[in-house]
Order: structure tokens, then sequence, then C-alpha cells
């Protein structure tokens, strides 16, 4: 199965992508997280990140297309945060066409409410929010490492990143849309609810 999922950022695409990974075995694969890394080392990375922004196609094609070839992917994957762009759609279809397309929907409001509310482990990777809360305000459940709050996660980037996502991604739903491969689910529902949603979709 090479699935993608759509939808604005805090949507619920990375939390549906790792309930899927337990279910079916799937390999998820997220630029972002690809990206934060290499941004470590990396200061104008890391500006075009915090600035809201899209990277340029060429790089980020470039990084999936390297990703595709590990060993992991050889059992199928789900796409989260790839691709954004028409163009980006265009040479997926060309390197390893998809199977299906799920657009997660979801109200800016709760989208905000979402991401602002998010914390991160960098020790272990934890992410914690809305619906994942802290036992210990500001410490990891798993590992008791301190928690922190991502630059693209603060309220002034994030209208930045949605604007981005209407002017930008949407032409790419229109692009799925056009080949018949689109269905769409409700992302403001409760986890355990849009995962059976996206469950349903993948077992017809």
């Amino acid at each position: 199965m090479r699935l993608l999922l759509l939808g604005p950022p805090g949507g619920g695409k990375g939390t549906i992508s790792e309930l899927l990974k337990t279910k079916y075995g799937w390999c998820h694969i997220s630029p972002g997280e690809i990206l934060r890394e290499k941004a470590a080392t990396d200061p104008e990375l890391k500006s075009i990140m915090a600035s809201g922004k899209l990277l340029p196609d060429d790089m980020i094609i470039k990084i999936m297309v390297e990703r595709f070839k590990k060993p992991d992917c050889g059992k199928g994957f789900m796409l989260d945060g790839f691709p954004r762009t028409v163009n980006q759609a265009t040479k997926l279809q060309e390197i390893s066409p998809l199977d299906a397309v799920i657009l997660m929907e979801c109200p800016d409001e709760l989208i905000i409410q979402r991401i602002s509310s998010r914390k991160e482990c960098r020790k272990c990777g934890a992410i914690y929010g809305l619906n994942i809360p802290v036992i210990k305000e500001g410490i990891c459940n798993k590992c008791q490492n301190a928690l922190s709050q991502r630059d693209d996660d603060k309220p002034e980037t994030i209208k930045t990143r949605l604007n981005v996502y209407r002017e930008q991604t949407l032409p790419v739903v229109e692009f799925y849309k056009k080949l018949g491969m689109v269905k769409t689910v409700d992302g403001s529902k409760k986890p355990e609810e849009v995962l059976a949603d996206v469950v349903k979709i993948i077992e017809k």
C-alpha cells in the first residue's frame, strides 16, 4: 500500500499515520521530521522552516527519492506532508504512483488550538497535545525529559502555514481529485474515530 494523507497542518495526519503503522506495519514517512533533523545543523534550512514557508520542490523531491530507497519502504508506506505542490505530486506519480489519497479536513480554530498546545520531547520523540496530555507539566511521560515547542508551532507561524496550505497545497487535492483518488474524512473527531473512518476506506 502506498497511501497519502492530505490535510492542513494540525489536521491529525501524523497521529493517524502512527496508528495505521501499528495496525498494518507500513512505513510512516514524514518529510517534516527528516527536515527538522537536517535543520539542526543547517541554519538556513532552520530559518526557512521557522518562517512557515515551503522549501524548494527540488530539495524535497531529492530527499524523498532517497527515503523511498530504504528497506523499510518495501512493505508499503504512508506519506504525511508530501507532496505539498502540484509539481511535487506530478513527480511522485512518476517515481512511485499512489494507491489511495485520504483528505483530512479540520476547521482553523481547532487547528490553531491543537498546534499551539503541542509539545514534543527532543530525547525520545514523543508528542503531546489536546488528545495526549502530559502527567506532569512540561515533562515527558515516557522518559521524564523536558518538553519544548517547535518554532513552527507558535501561533504567529501557524497562520502563515495555513495560508501556505491554501495557496499551494489545496491545488494538490484538486490534482488527485481529477485522478479520482481522493476520499474525505472529518479530522476534527477523536483519533480513534478518525482511524475507524480511514480503515473503512482502506479496506474497501
